[in-house]
């Protein structure tokens, strides 16, 4: 649950620098007055507003900001796709070209001034004042002259004087989505590169959990294969890595690789299509019981079918796509949360923690999906939401893999399917009949081990040691040879858990043992009784011998494990010398009165049940 509140703190770090943007200038009819603020101390200015904007026209940068008379600017608000807005009282179509204008005014003239420019829909030239400082593409009026090509950068420049303009000439005719899509950002080198530092670590640190993880379920698949679950996971984790990385232009800001930029809107739309019918298959193989086959098989067979008409069209054919796409996947979110919410009602295992992932993922991807649909105004939070859904799955998986009962159960079928085997082959060739049988031997073996071992501390459980202790008072009837049974409870446990955790009083019985294997003889045999108690079986003993190792185990777990846990532990222990004629069962019952004895006394203690 670390991790979920680093990503809890990365969003709200998210939100608060959103938050401060909007107390930052912003662009007004094309000017945006800065001359307030010290950029070297502050953090970069969007340039977002009401930009001058020339539609149809690639205006000259040359031409001074107000000497023309033959164009008359209107405004048009960006960072916001031009396609659909009304624009001097008609709605503007998806492709075509335009120019955006503003005049910046400074506090001073900055030797060094930097500006980091994002994907632009879908090829650009940007001037600071007649210089052309960046390109991304070729920008024309003619569709067969332009191409589509993104070049995001952080770009250094001088500014020319105190008021500069800025001037982007945008072109669009493959794309459904023309315009400046996000903000532009201004600010001298340092901050602008601090800045992109942080989105870069926050950027790595999402793609590092993706791939984590991805590896880990690729490993449990392989190993039990018949659980999907691992799979399912594993290729969502790497279609999300891959959206991520084009999503932030990583690679290419990076000089890693510059894709194409057909290539890099293929990846952003397959990502997430792809991504849906298998993320709702990850549902129905979870809660079979809260989900209709056919409904779950018609959202996988749209969502598939949209992704290979990606796959095998232009962007200017299926990026139209996208906004029905976001209209179909809303009611499909809602139908698995309502499947999900049976199955927390019906009390599924692990839906609670599977709900909780599920509503992060959902309220991000309806946070994204508004937001570019124009109805909120709020920043992209869907990879958090990812991040905070893949933990969850991952984690529920990984308790499935460590859950024994589940063990168990395979190793039975295995076991029962072997047998199966056998009875149908024993006619079969001798070979084969020694094959099956080193295989049914290994698999009882195997349940065995598990039958008689505790798997918190790895020592012998009740029924591991209770096959000793009978061999021993066996020993004790034929040749009277005598062994001592000692009963050790940890003191107030149940306190230490409430106050420390659970994970703690793990450490504590797990430490425990060890301490109590390494304190004992070789002959002697330590195990888990039950619970916090435990139970050390000491062959060839009399009362006092193990009465001299019983209070070395004690001062040693209370000196060693409280150093530990940072916290005092205590042990209380109970002794009985098993008579001739006597059962287990009353020497038992002797070590527990003692070891109850000790407790009424003051606990951290031994006492001894001497057999009259």
């Amino acid at each position: 649950m670390g991790l979920l509140a680093l990503v809890f703190l990365m969003v709200v770090s998210l939100l608060n620098s959103d938050l401060r943007d909007d107390q930052l200038p912003k662009i007004k009819a094309g000017h945006l007055d800065i001359s307030t603020i010290n950029l070297a101390s502050e953090q970069s200015i969007p340039l977002e507003g009401d930009w001058h904007f020339y539609w149809n026209t690639l205006v000259d940068a040359s031409q001074g900001y107000t000497e023309s008379k033959s164009i008359q600017p209107s405004t048009l608000y960006a960072p916001n796709s031009w396609t659909a807005q009304i624009f001097d009282g008609v709605k503007l179509p998806s492709k075509g070209y335009a120019t955006y204008r503003t005049r910046i005014k400074l506090d001073r003239l900055y030797q060094h001034l930097a500006i980091k420019i994002p994907s632009m829909g879908t090829a650009y030239r940007l001037y600071i004042g007649e210089y052309l400082l960046a390109e991304g593409g070729i920008v024309s009026a003619d569709p067969d002259i332009a191409k589509s090509q993104y070049n995001p950068g952080i770009f250094n420049f001088k500014p020319p004087d105190e008021e500069f303009t800025i001037t982007v000439q945008v072109s669009n005719h493959e794309f459904y989505w023309g315009g400046m899509w996000h903000a532009l950002r201004l600010s001298t080198p340092d901050v602008i590169q601090e800045e992109q530092y942080r989105k870069t670590l926050k950027t790595t640190f999402i793609v590092a959990i993706f791939f984590t993880i991805a590896a880990f379920n690729f490993i449990q698949f392989s190993l039990r294969t018949e659980n999907v679950l691992p799979l399912l996971i594993a290729i969502s984790c790497l279609m999300l890595a891959m959206r991520e990385l084009e999503d932030s232009q990583l690679l290419h800001l990076a000089n890693i690789a510059k894709l194409a930029f057909e290539t890099n809107v293929k990846i952003n739309f397959l990502t997430f299509y792809a991504s849906t019918p298998i993320l709702v298959s990850y549902f129905y193989f979870s809660f079979r019981q809260e989900y209709n086959r056919s409904v779950v098989k018609w959202i996988s067979i749209a969502s598939i079918t949209l992704s290979l008409f990606v796959l095998f069209t232009s962007p200017s054919t299926f990026s139209s796509t996208m906004f029905y796409y976001q209209i179909f996947i809303i009611p499909a979110m809602l139908y698995v949360f309502w499947g999900l919410l049976k199955a927390v009602i019906r009390k599924r295992d692990n839906a609670n923690l599977l709900m909780f992932g599920t509503t992060l993922l959902f309220a991000t991807m309806l946070n994204d999906i508004l937001r570019s649909l124009g109805i909120l105004d709020t920043v992209l939070l869907v990879s958090f939401g990812l991040v905070g859904f893949i933990m969850c799955q991952n984690y529920l998986t990984y308790l499935y893999f460590i859950n024994a009962s589940d063990e168990n159960k395979v190793l039975s079928m295995t076991l029962a399917n072997k047998n199966k085997s056998l009875e149908e082959l024993s006619h079969s060739l001798e070979e084969q009949v020694k094959e099956r049988t080193t295989a049914l031997a290994q698999a009882n073996a195997r349940l065995e081990t598990l039958a008689n071992e505790d798997p918190l501390t790895l020592l012998p459980n009740r029924r591991g040691l209770m096959v000793h202790i009978e061999q021993a008072k066996k020993t004790l009837s034929r040749s009277g040879q005598a062994f001592c049974l000692i009963l050790i409870d940890f003191d107030h446990f149940k306190k230490l858990n409430d106050a420390l955790g659970h994970d703690v009083g793990d450490l504590v019985l797990e430490s425990g043992g060890r301490l109590m294997k390494s304190v004992i003889r070789e002959q002697d045999l330590v195990g888990r009784w039950g619970g916090e108690e435990f139970l050390l079986l000491m062959p060839n003993t009399e009362i006092d011998g193990a009465s001299v190792v019983a209070e070395k185990l004690r001062s040693q777990v209370e000196q060693i494990l409280s150093e530990e846990i940072k916290s005092t532990v205590t042990i209380t222990l109970g002794i009985a010398q098993c008579g001739r004629s006597e059962t287990i069962e009353s020497c038992l019952k002797r070590a527990d009165e003692a070891l109850y004895k000790g407790k009424e006394l003051g606990r951290n203690r031994v006492e001894l049940s001497v057999l009259h």
